[in-house]
């Protein structure tokens, strides 16, 4: 544990390849030494050793790593997000859409000590309400996003979202509806104010 908890202090801090080789270490020691539980031992350093190659846009490496988790263990929360991160960076967006939405499925009965923070809280649906959108599955970004307000009520990202959504179907009752959620929630964010700038001005009867 001490050598995992160096390479992340190190990965912040210091020589992130270096950093990279001490997890990747820690995870194939893990691996070699006989008599433990390897599942439960190997899913900290592996979601550790991907996340690292995640920050370090290193994708191709990232999915081998994954790759090699689910040949041995189940997935899990973790494995499933970093899966569905590369896949995104590939380009590959109904693939991260699958990848992301079995993380989230994973994640509900997940430690939450042990997941990491982009598969907590509002985080990952808002992310898998904007790859749907991207796709043009409205009715299933906008599940994403209210899924992420059930979760954190006064989500930025998510009312953010809900806007965007609204205002691309042309719903200008909801647009304003979300716009005022906006300001009484987030009123002394900037992105509140230039949201609705950028979106009352692309409408008829305030653009006058």
């Amino acid at each position: 544990t001490s050598r995992i908890e160096f390479a992340c202090l190190g990965f912040e801090t210091g020589d992130r390849e270096q950093a990279l080789r001490e997890m990747r270490d820690a995870r194939q020691t893990l691996l070699a030494e006989p008599g433990r539980d390897r599942e439960i031992d190997l899913e900290k350093p592996t979601t550790l050793e991907g996340y690292f190659l995640l920050r370090m846009e290193r994708h191709a490496e990232l999915e081998e790593l994954i790759a090699e988790y689910h040949d041995r263990f189940p997935a899990v929360a973790n494995t499933m997000f970093l899966a569905g991160m590369a896949a995104r960076q590939r380009g590959d967006a109904d693939r991260a859409i699958a990848c992301l939405e079995q993380a989230l499925e994973l994640a509900a009965t997940a430690s939450h000590a042990s997941r990491l923070p982009e598969v907590q809280g509002a985080a990952l649906p808002n992310l898998i309400g904007a790859l749907r959108m991207e796709r043009g599955q409205q009715e299933a970004a906008e599940a994403a996003f209210r899924l992420a307000l059930t979760r954190e009520e006064a989500n930025l990202e998510a009312r953010l979202g809900l806007v965007a959504l609204h205002f691309s179907k042309g719903e200008l009752k909801q647009v304003l509806e979300e716009l005022d959620e906006l300001v009484e929630s987030h009123g002394d964010d900037v992105k509140t104010w230039l949201t609705g700038d950028i979106v009352l001005s692309q409408m008829p009867e305030f653009a006058q």
